[in-house]
């Protein structure tokens, strides 16, 4: 058994040079000729770029949920607000570096103050009353960098928030949608950080009501989050 598909119908992708959804916000114009031809900017990150980020991250063994849970110091304006965890990552941790990667690469946050810096960590790792179901998914938005996606809109490089029925969660990048024999959407591939000796690795989740005896996945409680590009981010 399968969820319902119209839930999980997924949007035509744009053409591979943009690799985005969601349509495009700017335009600038090239006057060759004397004709005019305007160029549409991308909205979105290209998730190509987010998963070479992601992969590029270094190999360490699972950290202390209770630390920062990314085995390096983050700082900001040379002010460390993320201290290295001597043990390893965590899945907040490494979702968290990855797009701290890519901000410091494309510029956001470039006219930010620190405070706003350590407000937007606190959100993203789940750790404030309006960020504790979303984590990274509403830290990204209210803070305008990203935008939440419907889940059924998830495409490779975006950020997922999960929920099982275990009462776990779990921050991931997306990878893939896991399907059945007969094409059906039963769960999610992704990139996070759960192996024991690597940290990171890839993983697939199964959905509750797929019959799949190891499925805990909630579809209503994952939510997913796509990253800016520069020219689009409010920050």
């Amino acid at each position: 058994m399968s969820l319902n598909p119209d839930y999980f119908k997924r949007v035509a992708r744009q053409p591979k040079t943009w690799a985005v959804t969601g349509g495009v916000t700017l335009a600038a114009a090239l006057i060759v000729g004397g004709a005019i031809y305007l160029l549409s900017l991308p909205r979105f990150l290209d998730g190509e770029t987010v998963l070479a980020h992601a992969r590029a991250v270094p190999d360490a063994p699972l950290g202390n949920m209770y630390e920062s849970g990314i085995p390096f110091d983050v700082s900001f304006r040379s002010h460390i607000f993320l201290k290295k965890d001597a043990q390893g990552w965590h899945c907040v941790g490494f979702t968290f570096a990855t797009a701290w990667a890519i901000f410091e690469e494309e510029g956001h946050f470039s006219k930010t103050y620190v405070d706003d810096i350590l407000l937007f960590q606190e959100d993203w790792y789940n750790a404030t009353e309006p960020s504790k179901e979303k984590g990274c998914v509403y830290a990204m938005q209210h803070y305008g960098v990203g935008k939440e996606i419907p889940l059924a809109e998830a495409q490779p490089g975006d950020f997922l928030q999960l929920w099982r029925n275990t009462t776990a969660g779990h921050q991931v990048v997306f990878l893939d949608w896991a399907r059945n024999e007969q094409g059906g959407i039963v769960g999610i591939r992704y990139l996070g950080a759960q192996g024991y000796v690597t940290g990171v690795e890839e993983n697939t989740e199964y959905f509750e009501g797929t019959g799949i005896s190891t499925a805990t996945l909630i579809p209503e409680r994952c939510y997913a989050g796509r990253l800016y590009t520069r020219r689009h981010a409010k920050n």
